[in-house]
């Protein structure tokens, strides 16, 4: 055994890749510190810490790509469910694409029974939460072993999260340009019914100047003049507008 202990930082990669990424999660660092310091003397405490290490990588993983969970509280498969769902584990461009896929599939089958491992593990009386006087602990090999498979599920699901762009969103496309000329039959309608607008004793169209001050009423009006056009009703008077 080295000097550093039975399990030192360097037995923790995909953690302390996690945490060079997001040096400001408190949490995580003190997760990878609790291990560090815990596991020779209280191995069994470890457990939890292997369960917060994964359940942190997934919930950083979900909230990056904007993924909602439908419980505030979920449970660790739960959690690697959905990580993996959002990382689109997709074969299909692959020239190799069974054989990628099943061993896609047999990579997340052993990753959620190493997860249900840990929770079993972690669900032992005085296992996860420390053990009482008189009742016996696991080893600190066992331990590391625990702590070392959680980190490697880290490792995997955020060098997937960083290799595996984000689904772009789908854009709604911008309606085409509206321009006063389109609709001239309009226009004409809206000039007839209206006196010409002066400014400074410059004329000007009834229908531009609502075209260009009041784009809302321009369109609404529009609409109710073309839907007129289509029942062959008679289009509105200026006297029935303005009631």
């Amino acid at each position: 055994m080295n000097s550093e202990g039975p399990l030192s930082s360097t037995h923790l990669p995909g953690s302390r890749v996690l945490l060079e990424a997001y040096p400001a999660a408190g949490r995580l660092r003190y997760a990878i510190e609790a291990v560090e310091r815990s596991i020779s003397d209280q191995p069994g405490m470890v457990v939890d810490v292997a369960k917060t290490l994964i359940e942190i990588c997934c919930k950083t993983i979900l909230e990056e790509r904007e993924v909602t969970l439908r419980t505030s509280t979920p449970k660790l498969p739960d959690l690697l469910r959905e990580t993996v769902r959002c990382l689109e584990f997709d074969p299909d461009r692959h020239p190799e694409g069974t054989t990628l896929r099943d061993g896609l599939k047999n990579i997340v089958n052993g990753l959620t029974t190493t997860i249900q491992g840990i929770a079993a593990v972690r669900n032992i009386p005085g296992i996860g939460h420390g053990a009482p006087t008189g009742m016996p602990d696991i080893r600190v090999d066992q331990a590391a072993f625990i702590v070392g498979s959680a980190d490697a599920v880290v490792s995997f699901l955020f060098h997937m999260h960083q290799s595996v762009s984000k689904p772009e969103p789908v854009k709604t496309p911008d309606p085409p340009m509206m321009l006063f000329q389109d609709n001239e039959p309009f226009n004409e309608h809206v000039d007839v019914l209206h006196d010409v607008v002066k400014i400074f004793d410059k004329p000007y169209r009834p229908a531009e100047v609502l075209f260009h001050v009041d784009r809302e009423a321009y369109v609404a009006a529009l609409e109710d003049f073309q839907e007129d056009d289509k029942t062959g009703a008679e289009p509105a008077t200026a006297t029935e507008e303005a009631q």
